[in-house]
């Protein structure tokens, strides 16, 4: 069965939306390691595009998932590797052992690179695992609805910690290609099936498709832009503390909450632990060795 650059169309919008919202949470915890952003940007746009690739091709050839894995855990390795560097270490060649030496070190110490190597890290895991997961539940609404849903989380997260500034220009682009991209995604996933079941004189060509999905996605930008000109961004920086205050309200309750299960707790956990131990004692598992006999002389 040929592949449908269609059904690819679709990957592609995904694939974009996933590094527009990517991008800007890892490079917030890569900090001021990473000089060639642009770079950088290329080389997560091709892991992702890499894992959206075998998505496409599983999806189309239905490939068992035995071979899907380990082609992507392949992949999946080598992508690490090679964004860890340019993540942590760009100012080292990659041929060089010198720099997975240093990121060997710094996994046992307590250091920045130790934290922006684990954010990486979970980064590929998730790449890849929504490659391979899209490629055996192809692009049906509720996948684009999943990168939306994700994407604005993060994005909202970011906001309300400071670490997006949406007046900077890259980080306006990263929000427009995660928006842009995820909503025509979602555009295309509600009509291509029918248009595959019915025909395309159902739901229409895919240029008017598109163009519709444009018309909403520009309208959706206009609103925003309305509400960014009605709200100043010292009241959205406000609103957004509010609601970090509001959720820190909400998590001291709740962890005091945990503490005290704990203490309740742990009589049970103790009375348990003695229960299998007494039971190991008395079955010889645990019994303690006798002292050696000494004989007079």
């Amino acid at each position: 069965m040929p592949m449908n650059p269609r059904r690819g169309l679709m990957y592609a919008l995904l694939a974009l939306a996933e590094a527009g919202w990517l991008a800007p949470a890892l490079l917030n915890r890569a900090g001021g390691a990473v000089a060639d952003r642009g770079g950088w940007f290329l080389l997560l746009l091709a892991l992702i595009g890499a894992a959206m690739l075998l998505g496409w091709v599983a999806d189309t050839y239905r490939l068992p998932f035995e071979v899907s894995r380990s082609v992507g855990l392949g992949l999946a390795a080598l992508g690490l590797l090679a964004l860890l560097h340019a993540t942590l270490y760009p100012d080292r060649p990659f041929w060089q052992p010198g720099w997975l030496a240093a990121l060997v070190r710094a996994l046992f110490t307590p250091s920045p690179q130790r934290v922006a190597a684990g954010w990486v890290t979970a980064a590929v895991a998730y790449i890849w695992w929504r490659g391979l997961s899209v490629g055996y539940f192809p692009p049906t609404p509720n996948v684009p609805a999943f990168t939306l849903r994700v994407g604005a989380a993060v994005f909202l997260l970011t906001l309300a910690l400071g670490k997006f500034q949406p007046e900077g220009t890259p980080s306006l682009a990263f929000l427009l290609l995660f928006v842009c991209c995820g909503l025509l995604a979602a555009v295309l996933s509600h009509t291509q099936p029918v248009a595959e079941r019915h025909g395309e004189e159902a739901v229409g060509s895919m240029r008017a498709r598109l163009l519709t999905g444009g018309a909403v996605v520009l309208a959706i930008l206009l609103g925003a832009m309305a509400l960014a000109s009605v709200f100043s961004m010292p009241a959205l920086e406000r609103v957004f503390g509010l609601l970090g205050a509001a959720l820190g309200l909400l998590l001291r309750p709740l962890a005091a909450i945990l503490i005290q299960l704990l203490i309740w707790l742990n009589p049970l956990l103790e009375g348990i632990v003695n229960y299998f131990h007494s039971i190991a004692v008395d079955s010889g598992v645990f019994a303690p060795t006798p002292p050696p006999t000494v004989t007079p002389a």
